[in-house]
């Protein structure tokens, strides 16, 4: 008998570009597949929420972008 470990590749973000610029949504994953970070892009500025996530999925910061400047 042959045993094989396979390590198992995990999505740890996603997200999209155009032109070689972010746009669109962004996510984040912890190891354990929670999401750590959700944002969303326009032409490579942040733009609305960006929020942060604990590893349990717990909400723990919120910011707002607009034209990629902190509000």
């Amino acid at each position: 008998m042959v045993k094989k470990k396979v390590k198992v590749s995990k999505l740890l973000q996603k997200r999209s570009f155009i032109n070689g610029k972010a746009e669109g949504e962004f996510i984040e994953y912890y190891e354990n597949g929670v999401i750590k970070e959700k944002a969303y892009f326009i032409n490579n500025k942040l733009e609305k929420e960006h929020l942060f996530y604990d590893k349990n999925g717990n909400l723990t910061k919120t910011e707002i972008y607009k034209n990629g400047i902190k509000q």
